[in-house]
């Protein structure tokens, strides 16, 4: 209907006209009826001129995130989605292609069959390419509900930077089969338990799975301080001489995958960026002892899909419909409620506790003048301190 109307207005690429191709397969996939993830298929097949690849991956992406099933039965429909998947094997390794173009390409592999994804996946984790895209790829490799998918990423681990180790981490947590998997190389010593950021941490430490949750709290916990008394600890930090641009540092490196201050980082925890009524000590303990009190609309919540998925997150969003989840980095998961099996609160704030291994009281002096100071600094000189 729409969708070929569209394609048949003409071949212009705009972003506006993509969006709405996205959107049309999105729905026509999230329909359930296969018949109308063919007509999709078939309906973008038949776009012909210089932007028809972006069409067909226009649609796919829609597809991929609409469609928990199969996108086609029929033999004509098979062999274009067949022709869409080795297209976008071919087009996430083309280096003449945009970024945001190979990541397109990245994602529709996760939908590929492993034996033909995995290469070019672990090829570009492996590659000295942009972190996005290896990101993204470790995100494609690890949908695939299979150990072998599983094992690649952990084998890639030790050689891996933070911000892929996060993609392989939150990918691996999606299913109690992988989430096994990464406990087991834990308890190996082939993953060390202090790679494990504070928030995936938490994920494996409340995970829904009793004996997943077990294995974790001995390969994880370690003996552990009362909170107030890691507050009283770090109190020292307070009396410390500190610098602005320090705090930024760290606050880029430490907060910024939840928070945005200052045009740094995301907006997926509490606003952050104006705390000049709040006094040190109060913003000293919200950082040690997150869970003393919380904000319900940052409550993190697990919810269990239908096909064994467990994905968490704070609750964007929610309609009759739907579900939407947001987590570190802004990463988002869109959910029918239809796929949902359970949705359980953990009671517990979306920031983990334990985020003092990676500061020393320097740091945390640092991090609060900036988190005080920020607009100051950037009105009266480069650089401040106290």
């Amino acid at each position: 209907g729409l969708l070929v109307r569209l394609h048949e207005d003409g071949a212009a690429a705009g972003e506006g006209r993509l969006e709405l191709a996205r959107d049309l397969a999105r729905l026509a996939g999230s329909s359930g009826d296969v018949k109308d993830s063919e007509a999709v298929l078939l309906a973008a097949a038949r776009v012909q001129g210089p932007h028809a690849a972006r069409w067909k991956r226009a649609c796919a992406i829609g597809l991929l995130d609409g469609a928990r099933g199969p996108w086609a039965e029929s033999r004509e429909a098979r062999r274009e989605a067949e022709s869409v998947l080795s297209e976008a094997a071919r087009d996430a390794q083309a280096e003449s292609l945009s970024v945001p173009e190979r990541l397109e390409a990245v994602r529709l592999l996760s939908r590929a069959l492993l034996e033909s994804a995995a290469p070019v996946l672990e090829g570009l984790i492996d590659a000295s390419t942009s972190p996005e895209l290896r990101a993204a790829a470790a995100r494609s490799l690890g949908a695939h509900d299979d150990s072998k998918a599983a094992d690649a990423l952990l084998s890639r681990w030790p050689a891996s930077t933070p911000q892929v180790r996060r993609a392989m981490a939150d990918v691996l947590l999606a299913r109690p089969a992988s989430s096994a998997r990464l406990i087991e190389a834990i308890e190996a010593g082939g993953v060390s338990s202090t790679e494990i950021e504070p928030a995936e941490r938490m994920r494996l430490l409340q995970h829904p799975d009793p004996g997943i949750k077990t294995r974790a709290e001995k390969a994880l916990t370690r003996p552990g301080e009362d909170r107030a008394l890691v507050v009283a600890r770090y109190k020292e930090c307070l009396e410390l001489p500190a610098d602005v641009e320090r705090g930024r540092n760290t606050f880029q490196k430490t907060c910024a995958t939840c928070h945005r201050v200052d045009e740094a980082g995301v907006d997926t925890g509490p606003d952050i960026s104006d705390t000049r009524e709040r006094s040190p000590e109060s913003l000293l303990t919200d950082i040690l002892d997150p869970n003393r009190a919380i904000d319900g609309r940052y409550v993190s919540y697990a919810v269990t899909t239908k096909d064994g998925r467990v994905l968490t997150g704070v609750i964007a969003s929610e309609t009759a419909t739907a579900m939407t989840l947001r987590r570190a980095e802004g990463q988002t998961d869109t959910l029918l409620r239809q796929d949902i099996a359970q949705v359980v609160s953990s009671g517990l704030s979306l920031m983990p506790e334990g985020v003092e291994k990676d500061l020393s009281p320097q740091d945390m002096a640092d991090l609060i003048l900036f988190l005080k100071g920020w607009r100051y600094a950037k009105r009266d000189a480069p650089g401040g301190g106290r």
